[in-house]
Order: structure tokens, then C-alpha cells, then sequence
């Protein structure tokens, strides 16, 4: 028979980590529109309603950090443009501003090397309901 000291043990051991939980959980954002920073520091998915076209910028993050974010349009079409310190690929079919379509949603990755953060990819076109 495990002792009371043994079963919290146990416990501890078997209870999802702060870090498993950022895998997993996204961050509600909520709507989003005009110049948004997202902050890598919230966690490492997050997810937004455009209600507006957006600007992203991202913030915070140590070396390869990666950082999923989910959005989706409401309303009408609305436009992704990123911030200068974007680094964007010059070598794939990612052309900006991204459209995303009314009630559609659009999966966006970033990376970040050394002190830079890189859109990485970009899916899109997914129906939301």
C-alpha cells in the first residue's frame, strides 16, 4: 500500500507541467484589429478574431522559440500585414498581405532565431464551423 507521502509524490509526478499545459491550451486573444504585438511570454498558442485588418509584430521568446497562432474572420475579409521586424521567407508562395475570407480561418507560425522572429508558415482557407 502506497503511504500518503508516496501518492502525493505520484501526483506531482503524473500532474501536467505549466510548459505541457502552454502546448496545449491555446490563449484567447479575443478580437484583434489594427497593430497587434503578440507576446510570446503568454504562451506558445494563442487565437484571435480578426474584426479589423491587422498588423502583427511579436515580442518576447528566447532562441527557437516557436509561437502558433489560430485566426479567424469575422465579419467581412480582413487582411494580415506583419511588422518590419518580421523576417518573411523570399524563397515560398507567402506573399503579403494575407486574405483571409469571411468565417474562415488561417493558422500562422513563427520561429524565433538569435533576436529575430521569422513567419515560418502560413495555412489557410480552413472553414470554422
Amino acid at each position: 500500500m502506497l503511504s500518503l507521502a508516496d501518492a502525493q509524490s505520484l501526483k506531482q509526478f503524473f500532474a501536467p507541467s505549466a510548459w505541457m499545459r502552454s502546448l496545449t491550451v491555446p490563449v484567447p486573444l479575443g478580437n484583434i484589429t489594427g497593430a497587434v504585438t503578440l507576446n510570446r511570454a503568454s504562451g506558445a498558442r494563442q487565437n484571435a478574431t480578426l474584426t479589423g485588418n491587422v498588423t502583427l509584430n511579436v515580442s518576447n521568446g528566447s532562441d527557437f522559440d516557436g509561437l502558433d497562432v489560430w485566426l479567424v474572420a469575422s465579419g467581412v475579409d480582413r487582411t494580415v500585414s506583419f511588422h518590419a521586424n518580421i523576417k518573411l521567407p523570399s524563397d515560398s508562395g507567402i506573399t503579403t498581405p494575407l486574405t483571409i475570407e469571411s468565417g474562415k480561418g488561417c493558422r500562422l507560425r513563427f520561429e524565433k532565431h538569435g533576436t529575430v522572429w521569422c513567419l515560418t508558415t502560413v495555412l489557410k482557407s480552413y472553414v470554422t464551423t
